[in-house]
């Protein structure tokens, strides 16, 4: 995950970015652990964000909203969806 982390920054260039989370996707133990392992190799973490419509124009968050309902929402771009960060995806408001 660490590695994957260090890629995904360096890519989408995320060093200087705060990156938050949509509080309410953290349903159960296996989703919370592994958000705090995702967190963990972030550089910037920023707040717990209540909802997905919440979430600011040019903000990123990790969420696990479904990727169909993600694409149905014009102004949400998916940045991450690999299977190492499942059930999280990184997301972009533009």
């Amino acid at each position: 995950m660490r590695i994957a982390s260090e890629y995904l920054i360096k890519e989408q260039n995320l060093d200087k970015q705060f990156i938050h989370t949509i509080k309410t996707d953290v349903v159960d133990d296996l989703s919370h652990s592994k958000l705090i392992k995702i967190l963990l190799n972030m550089p910037k973490v920023g707040k717990g964000i209540s909802n997905l419509s919440d979430l600011k124009t040019n903000q990123y968050a990790w969420t696990t909203t479904s990727e169909n309902n993600l694409n149905k929402l014009e102004n949400i771009n998916i940045i991450d969806d690999s299977k190492i960060f499942k059930p999280w995806r990184l997301i972009f408001k533009k």
